[in-house]
């Protein structure tokens, strides 16, 4: 259950206590799953939790935020309230940075643009995974004596938990998956555990002109093995829509996605420099698919998607 959504006399009062004057425009803007996300005078953003659920994915990217702030470009935190003594929600507030989403641009640069942009992700991926984890991983409860592959089959079992819907999991997918996962586990023996941004698709990366200017929603970072970010970025080359927003899908080409992957092995080698890395990336679609198909339960592309990844 959602909260309601914040009214604009909920937002000036908000900004009043944030001691940031007087509120003029605000637009609510349609974007992400777990926040409520505003516009304010097109100056400010101001990020609240969605639903009693998503408290701690807020809690989380104001914690990388803080810890990447001079670091990366990232929004800076001008005021946040984590105790709900104003509204009945954690938020957070930081001034709008300049840019626009990736996906409206990459389709009118060249390839040598486009590969810096990639490079430019990848060094910023370099420093998120050169950060010392072991704060955040205090902070968030991440038990880091658990091996990859322990915590790569947990979370599919606890995916499998989720769903007890039959007509949407039957048991001879889950049977198929665990077959899968009994032969080929083993493709996870080998890790590099780093703090990992594993959301890093084009609508959470503005550019002004070929420059990356900003990097949004934070709050999926977890301690991984830094190999778990080329999940996304293959998705994005199998179904180059899926992180588009309704406003920047008309901008979307799908061939301009197909050499994502060489990129990020050209700029970033070691995110593929693991045994077979074709098994572990099939493992984490499987994770990732069943996951979403919670959420999704009538989308038949979900088990598509698991039966071809859980084909021995």
């Amino acid at each position: 259950m959602n909260y309601p959504q914040l009214s604009d006399e909920d937002i000036r009062a908000l900004f009043k206590r944030a001691g940031l004057g007087q509120v003029g425009r605000i637009e609510k803007i349609d974007v992400g799953w777990s926040n409520d996300v505003y516009s304010v005078d097109d100056r400010f953003i101001l990020k609240a939790e969605r639903s009693p659920g998503d408290e701690e994915a807020l809690l989380k990217e104001m914690f990388v935020l803080n810890l990447f702030k001079g670091k990366l470009p990232v929004p800076v935190v001008i005021y946040s309230d984590n105790a709900k003594s104003l509204i009945d929600r954690v938020y957070f507030i930081y001034e709008k940075i300049e840019g626009v989403n990736l996906y409206e641009k990459w389709h009118e640069y060249t390839v040598s643009e486009r590969k810096g942009i990639v490079e430019e992700l990848c060094r910023f991926l370099r420093v998120i995974h050169a950060e010392p984890y072991e704060g955040f991983a205090e902070r968030f409860h991440v038990d880091t004596t658990r091996s990859w592959k322990d915590i790569m089959l947990g979370k599919i079992e606890a995916a499998i938990a989720k769903i007890p819907d039959r007509a949407v999991l039957p048991e001879a997918l889950i049977e198929k998956v665990r077959m899968f996962l009994s032969k080929h586990e083993g493709s996870l023996d080998e890790s590099r555990l780093a703090l990992t941004y594993y959301d890093l698709h084009f609508d959470n990366v503005l550019v002004k002109d070929t420059r990356v200017t900003g990097l949004l929603d934070l709050e999926r970072a977890d301690v991984m093995s830094i190999d778990y970010t080329l999940d996304l970025v293959k998705r994005m080359v199998d179904f180059p829509l899926k992180y588009a927003s309704d406003k920047s899908k008309p901008f979307v080409k799908v061939k301009g996605y197909k050499d994502l992957m060489e990129y990020y092995r050209e700029f970033y080698p070691e995110l593929f420099a693991f045994n077979d890395l074709e098994t572990r990336l099939k493992i984490y679609a499987i994770e990732y698919d069943l996951g979403t198909l919670f959420w999704w339960p009538e989308h038949e592309q979900l088990r598509t998607n698991i039966i071809a990844n859980s084909t021995l």
